[in-house]
């Protein structure tokens, strides 16, 4: 199954796209215009689509995206080119099975100090030069904008998942915070690098702790990060204090974390941060540990459901129904279960793959891999009508391939059924 073709088209209604231009910019970024009723004027963004083979070897059944919305998203700005470049290389990563991602910047104008805040009263900081100049105010109006304008737009013209990464800056990250504090389903992931949260003297961790009390189930990933260099030891003081209430609170199923960057200015923190929060982000999709995999073993529930029941949990924190690919199933599932003497559970682990992914360009391995099974219980003949299945497959998948990697699948199936034949005396 193929993505169909991700291009712009005009968007009616209340919404309007006043422009929509194809750019040739490194991999596949459009630029369109949206009129936002919310704001009361333009917003120009930006979109940087996976080109192949991501768009044709995702293997993910449903062949979703996952989308990053990045503040100070402008065209060719060093963050928008940090974030595209860090992202088109996690979409390398086919084993974990996370849909590939799209970047969606959002540009800032003179408009930035008023979009990034919410309304305040608090006089030192209301006497800033940035907020007394520049304004303050509009953070509720730009995450109208956000839920109500922009995400719809990105539905309805691409095949996203549930999955949406927030990702700003300085009062990016403020406005991160304050999207968190309001309304955290906007995003399932947070990403906050030198946030400003002494803003309005710290009432967004007021907010914060308010909205969250102590033992609160949030369902959500916040990574935030400060340096020591500059006005950042001015941020520090606020972030410290949200890290310390995150550690006091015990929340549930809140994956958190902050990093104290040595030897680091406010420039470059985006720079620093953002490998750390894909390192610690990545986390999510893992999984289960070999100490899980071994309690599943033991279970009266069966390893099958267990395993069920572990993707299951996750679709509260990543929005939408996860589920693992054929090298996990494969290699962490199966195998695992081969290592126990316990072929009956891996034929019904890769019997549920075989439905999970019936005409993917890798379901053919799933079907070598019953062979394994079906051998180690002595159905010699059952296992010979598997790799045949897994020629079928992969004739039919053929066209999603590389003709190299047909050619190698073909081979690997054509002397695994000789042996089985050989062995069954045929």
């Amino acid at each position: 199954m193929k993505l169909r073709a991700l291009l712009p088209f005009i968007l009616s209604l209340s919404l309007t796209v006043s422009s929509v231009q194809a750019q040739s910019y490194k991999q596949n970024v459009f630029s369109v215009t949206l009129h936002s009723n919310y704001l009361g004027y333009d917003k120009k963004i930006n979109i940087y689509v996976p080109g192949a083979p991501f768009v044709n070897y995702n293997p993910q059944q449903d062949q979703k995206f996952n989308v990053v919305y990045l503040l100070d998203g402008s065209i060719g700005s060093k963050l928008f080119d940090l974030v595209v470049s860090n992202f088109a290389y996690i979409n390398m990563d086919l084993y974990h099975n996370y849909p590939p991602f799209i970047v969606v910047g959002i540009h800032s104008d003179s408009h930035r100090s008023e979009e990034f805040t919410p309304e305040t009263t608090d006089p030192k900081t209301l006497q800033r030069q940035t907020f007394s100049k520049f304004g303050h105010g509009k953070a509720g109006a730009y995450l109208n904008f956000l839920e109500k304008e922009l995400f719809p737009y990105i539905r309805k013209h691409y095949n996203v998942s549930g999955h949406r990464v927030g990702i700003g800056h300085s009062l990016g990250g403020t406005l991160m915070m304050y999207a968190l504090d309001t309304n955290k389903d906007l995003f399932n992931a947070y990403f906050l690098f030198s946030p400003n949260l002494q803003y309005g003297s710290r009432q967004l961790i007021k907010a914060f702790e308010q909205k969250f009390p102590k033992h609160a189930e949030i369902n959500r990933f916040l990574y935030v990060s400060v340096g020591d260099i500059g006005y950042e030891n001015y941020f520090k003081p606020g972030i410290e204090e949200l890290d310390s209430l995150v550690r006091a609170n015990h929340y549930v199923d809140f994956p958190f974390v902050y990093d104290s960057l040595q030897n680091c200015d406010h420039l470059f923190s985006p720079q620093r941060s953002l490998p750390l929060a894909l390192e610690a982000y990545q986390k999510l999709y893992l999984p289960p540990t070999k100490a899980q995999r071994e309690q599943f073993a033991k279970s009266n529930e069966g390893f099958l459901n267990k395993i069920k029941d572990f993707y299951k949990e996750k679709e509260s924190l990543l929005g939408y129904d996860y589920l693992p690919g054929i090298d996990i199933i494969n290699n962490e599932f199966v195998d695992f279960l081969m290592e126990q003497n316990q072929a009956e559970q891996a034929l019904k682990v890769v019997n549920w793959g075989i439905r999970l992914y019936p005409d993917n360009f890798f379901s053919y391995s799933l079907y070598l891999r019953k062979a394994d099974v079906l051998e180690k219980k002595g159905a010699l003949n059952g296992a010979i009508s598997a790799c045949e299945n897994g020629f079928t497959i992969l004739n039919e998948t053929k066209s999603k391939m590389n003709y190299g990697d047909y050619v190698y699948a073909r081979n690997l199936l054509k002397k695994r059924l000789d042996e089985l034949r050989k062995k069954a005396g045929e």
